[in-house]
C-alpha cells in the first residue's frame, strides 16, 4: 500500500520558522510584525483544520488549505483595520507655531492630510503667526517646512505615515486645527484623503482657495473680501472646491456676489440654494441675482460628483 503524504505540516513548519526568525531578528517593520504576532497562531490553527477537513476529499488539499487560510486572514485583518479607522486617536499632540515676519503680506499654506479632520479658522488673537495642533496616532507624522522671501511666506504641512502597515492598536483618525492671522493675505491649498474639513474663513483676506477632499464632507465659510493679488485679478476663478465622495456646504456673506460653476458628474442630487438669492443658469451655474451690482465678486468651481452641494448665506 502506498503511503499518502501530506506536505502541509512541512510547509507550515518552514513558514512558522521563517517568521519566528524574522521577528527575533527584527527584520519586519513594526506594523507587519504586529500583524504576524496577532494572526500567526490563528492562521496555523485554520490551516491545520482546513487541511484535516479537505484531506482525501480534494486533490492538492494542502495547497488549497493554505490559499483559503491566506484569504481568511487577509479579510479578517481588513475588517479589523476598517473597524478602527473611524476611531479618534489622541496618542500624540504636535503643536504648530509659525511666526510671520513684519514685512510678510501673503502667506501660502500648502496642506496635505490623510485620515484627519481639518479645522481652519481666522483668529485675531494669534498676532502675526499661524498656530495650531495636530492630535492623532503615533503612526502619523506631521512635517512642516517654512520658506520666506520678502513679502511672501510659504508654509508646507504634510501628514505622513512612515510604516506601510500600521500597528492595529494605533489605527485611527486624527484632528488638525489651524488658526490663521487677520490682516495678512491667505492662499490656501488643501489636499485631504479622508475626514471632515471645516474652513471658517470669515474675515480673512482670502486671495485663493483650493480644496481637494477624497472622502468626507466639507463646510466652507467665505469672507467678504475681494482678492487683490495680481495673479487673481484676471483669473477665471478664485479657486476650485472638490469633494470627490461627500457633500459640501458653502456659506457666502450676504454682501458678496458669488458665482459657482458646478460639476456634479451627472449626479441626480440637485444643488440646494435660496432661489431668492441665486439664479440657476444653463450649464449648471449658480450666480447671485445681484452679482454685477456687488462690490465683492467671488467665483469658484465646485466639483461634487457623489454628494450634496449646498449654498447658504451668512447674514451680516
Amino acid at each position: 500500500m502506498a503511503i499518502r503524504r501530506n506536505g502541509l505540516w512541512g510547509v507550515l513548519a518552514v513558514v512558522a520558522g521563517a517568521l519566528w526568525l524574522g521577528l527575533t531578528l527584527g527584520v519586519f517593520p513594526p506594523g507587519l510584525a504586529d500583524v504576524i504576532v496577532r494572526g500567526g497562531l490563528p492562521a496555523v490553527l485554520i490551516a491545520v483544520g482546513l487541511g484535516a477537513l479537505l484531506r482525501g476529499r480534494l486533490p492538492f488539499s494542502g495547497a488549497i488549505a493554505l490559499v483559503l487560510t491566506g484569504a481568511v486572514v487577509v479579510n479578517v485583518a481588513l475588517v479589523a483595520y476598517s473597524s478602527r479607522a473611524g476611531e479618534a486617536r489622541t496618542d500624540q499632540r504636535v503643536p504648530v507655531n509659525v511666526p510671520l515676519d513684519a514685512d510678510v503680506t501673503l502667506v501660502t499654506i500648502d496642506l496635505g492630510t490623510l485620515a484627519t479632520d481639518v479645522q481652519i479658522t481666522l483668529d485675531e488673537t494669534v498676532g502675526r503667526a499661524v498656530v495650531g495642533e495636530f492630535v492623532g496616532s503615533t503612526e502619523s507624522l506631521l512635517t512642516a517646512d517654512v520658506q520666506a522671501a520678502g513679502a511672501l511666506a510659504t508654509l508646507t504641512l504634510r501628514e505622513v505615515q512612515p510604516n506601510a502597515i500600521q500597528r492595529l492598536e494605533a489605527v485611527g483618525r486624527g484632528v488638525l486645527t489651524l488658526r490663521v492671522p487677520a490682516g495678512v493675505g491667505l492662499d490656501l491649498a488643501l489636499q485631504a484623503a479622508q475626514g471632515t474639513v471645516v474652513l471658517n474663513l470669515d474675515g480673512a483676506q482670502l486671495e485663493r482657495l483650493n480644496l481637494d477632499l477624497l472622502r468626507g464632507d466639507a463646510i466652507v465659510t467665505l469672507p467678504s473680501y475681494q482678492p487683490q493679488s495680481a495673479s487673481q485679478a484676471d483669473a477665471p476663478a478664485n479657486g476650485t472646491l472638490i469633494v470627490r465622495d461627500g457633500g459640501i456646504t458653502i456659506s457666502v456673506p450676504d454682501d458678496v456676489g458669488a458665482r459657482f460653476e458646478l460639476d456634479r458628474a451627472g449626479s441626480a442630487l440637485l444643488p440646494q440654494y435660496d432661489e431668492r438669492v441665486y439664479n440657476y443658469l444653463v450649464g449648471d451655474v449658480l450666480e447671485s441675482r445681484d452679482y454685477d451690482a456687488e462690490a465683492v465678486k467671488l467665483r469658484y468651481a465646485v466639483i461634487a460628483p457623489r454628494g450634496q452641494i449646498r449654498i447658504t448665506e451668512t447674514v451680516r
